[in-house]
């Protein structure tokens, strides 16, 4: 005979075992459809390098003259920009000086040939206009200068005033050169002699220098040259 309460018993574990299930399942159900969705990764995009920008060229301010300086021994390029001035000694290379005047006047000189005389042996002479001009010998002279510069104008082609470390220049009163500079020797009796006046500066031991010539009549400086011997006769 089967007692009622343990049939009760196995049919309630039962009951029990498929609630059990039932709600396992649904569980497992609930956290499958609350679990996120997984996206697949995200293609990326391969980076461009980025174009290059241009480097701006720098603007460079053209570098001009101030003034040409005369000196007994040299000639200087003083410029504008306050930038360290060129120095050209006489006794240097007469090309490199041609080239730099020429950068500078913004044009070729002129260029013929002097025949040789007693006073000098052949010669070239580089014009740039009729303000300014540069004479080299064609061959070697012991103890000479290799070039001669000579101004006889207000001011050279490229507008640049040509003056002796003093300031004055062609167009200046030579007396007031002659006031304003140390050392200097004057030729001549006075402004109206028929050669006008000749003041000899910056010379050296040997009487080598610059010189200013004046016109006879108006007494003002018409050409600056150098290197030249205060006593030569040519």
């Amino acid at each position: 005979m089967i007692r009622p309460w343990r049939f009760v018993s196995v049919a309630s574990s039962v009951a029990t075992s498929v609630v059990a299930s039932a709600m396992l399942a649904t569980v497992m159900f609930l956290m499958v459809g609350c679990a996120p969705e997984i996206s697949p990764p995200a293609t990326t995009a391969a980076a461009s390098p980025a174009a290059a920008s241009p480097v701006p060229s720098p603007t460079l301010a053209p570098v001009t003259l101030a003034s040409i300086e005369l000196g007994g021994t040299a000639l200087t390029l003083i410029y504008i920009d306050r930038s360290l001035p060129q120095r050209f000694a006489y006794s240097s290379d007469p090309v490199l000086a041609i080239a730099a005047l020429s950068k500078e006047f913004g044009e070729k000189p002129a260029v013929e040939t002097l025949v040789a005389t007693h006073c000098s042996v052949t010669q070239k002479r580089a014009s740039w206009g009729d303000g300014f001009t540069l004479s080299y010998n064609t061959e070697t002279v012991d103890g000479a200068p290799t070039f001669i510069v000579r101004s006889d104008a207000p001011q050279t082609p490229g507008g640049v005033v040509v003056t002796t470390a003093s300031g004055f220049g062609v167009g200046d009163p030579i007396s007031s050169l002659i006031a304003a500079t140390p050392g200097v020797v004057v030729h001549g009796q006075n402004a109206v002699d028929t050669a006008g006046l000749s003041a000899y500066f910056d010379l050296d031991a040997n009487g080598i220098g610059a010189v200013a010539i004046s016109d006879a009549k108006s007494g003002l400086i018409r050409l600056l040259t150098a290197p030249v011997g205060r006593s030569q006769d040519c």
